[in-house]
């Protein structure tokens, strides 16, 4: 496969498989373009690929027809937040560092939260 991937690269300067410029020269239509932005809209959790799927279109198509409607689709996913017990272990971790003042000069204190 490493090979054939090699071989192909260096023969034609594309990686096989890669269909960028025949995607680009497809356009969506208008009536599939705004079927898309209305099932988006009607139900915005929906997966994007699976939209794909039943319009029968290549995600990344999906995907720029949303960006020309100036819809960005994102997933939020929550990284840090503060629990209700939080501050109690908070309030006791600066005690205890301000206890050590040794400990002060090997902490990089940044203004993120």
């Amino acid at each position: 496969m490493f090979t054939r991937v090699c071989q192909t690269l260096r023969d034609t300067g594309t990686l096989p498989g890669v269909r960028i410029a025949a995607e680009r020269d497809v356009n969506v239509g208008v009536d599939e373009e705004e079927g898309i932005v209305q099932m988006v809209q009607s139900s915005p959790r929906a997966s994007k690929r699976r939209i794909a799927r039943r319009f029968r279109v290549p995600h990344t198509r999906l995907w720029r027809a949303l960006r020309a409607e100036g819809m960005y689709p994102y997933h939020v996913q929550r990284v840090q937040h503060l629990g209700p017990g939080d501050f109690a272990e908070r309030l006791e971790f600066c005690k205890w560092l301000n206890g050590s003042r040794k400990l002060h000069s090997y902490i990089l204190f940044t203004d993120e939260s």
